[in-house]
């Protein structure tokens, strides 16, 4: 799929093989989602020293959830200390979700987040994302930004 798309989100959950089957096939760069919660940095901590063990030149993001900007400004500071103090990473600030009403009262199955109102708090943040990366794409010589995202499985 790749070749047919210019920016490719998988959302592989809380499984690692998920998220590095999707790095191995060609991922130009890994944004790790984590919460404001110390089991949620734990994992994207894992998350972060596993990827640069197995892809070394992939560049690495944190994506703060559920954070507003003081939240996720600390939780990234947090993150990027520790994956530089300790794994000698370097790791870019990729935006933050802030807590959005439509998202806590939840999607039915059969909804995505494409579903919520285009004026949510979420879906504001999530188009200011596909928006950098588009224009990061565009300065690095590319064209409009075509974008292919799959949820999370099982």
């Amino acid at each position: 799929l790749y070749p047919f798309y210019d920016l490719v989100v998988v959302d592989g959950g809380s499984h690692l093989a998920s998220v590095l089957a999707a790095c191995a096939v060609g991922a130009e760069r890994l944004m790790a989602l984590t919460a404001p919660d110390r089991i949620s940095m734990a994992a994207t901590y894992a998350l972060l020293k596993v990827s640069r063990e197995r892809f070394p030149l992939l560049p690495l993001e944190v994506l703060v959830n559920q954070g507003d900007g003081v939240t996720a400004e600390e939780v990234f500071r947090m993150m990027s200390l520790a994956g530089r103090r300790f794994l000698g990473l370097k790791v870019a600030f990729g935006g933050s979700i802030p807590r959005d009403s439509a998202l806590e009262k939840g999607l039915s199955p059969d909804e995505s987040l494409l579903d919520l109102p285009p004026s949510s708090p979420a879906m504001d943040a999530l188009g200011s994302i596909q928006a950098r990366l588009g224009s990061e794409r565009e300065s690095e010589g590319g064209g409009p930004t075509n974008v292919l995202a799959f949820p999370a499985s099982g």
